[in-house]
């Protein structure tokens, strides 16, 4: 699922030259993961689960194990949201200095972290 959303966001972004793509939006890191994360976080939703997910052989997941993954996995993916959002507010700081202002000490404090 992760590389169908790399496919669909590079599919649907124009960058003038393959030299910045990894350096600004559209297709820095955070940016152009976006629609990959949207999809890897997709299919652990209990309701595309419940009604997408099938085994092997044609059966439908039963509602306890789905319910069981979510309780175990919570914790874990509240924290994996908050380090994703802190690496995005970084770089939405980082991406409002000026370029004339874009130093190596911008480069770290940036954040507000003088």
């Amino acid at each position: 699922m992760h590389e169908g959303g790399d496919a669909a966001h590079f599919a649907n972004v124009r960058q003038p030259s393959p030299l910045f793509s990894q350096e600004r939006v559209p297709t820095s890191i955070p940016c152009a993961e976006n629609q990959s994360m949207f999809l890897d976080n997709l299919v652990g939703v209990a309701a595309w689960l419940a009604r997408y997910a099938y085994s092997k052989d044609g059966q439908v997941i039963p509602w306890e194990l789905i319910e069981k993954e979510i309780q175990t996995m919570h914790t874990y993916k509240i924290f994996r949201l908050t380090a994703l959002c802190s690496t995005v507010m970084y770089e939405r700081k980082l991406y409002e200095v000026p370029e004339a202002e874009l130093t190596t000490e911008a480069l770290f404090c940036s954040c507000g972290c003088h």
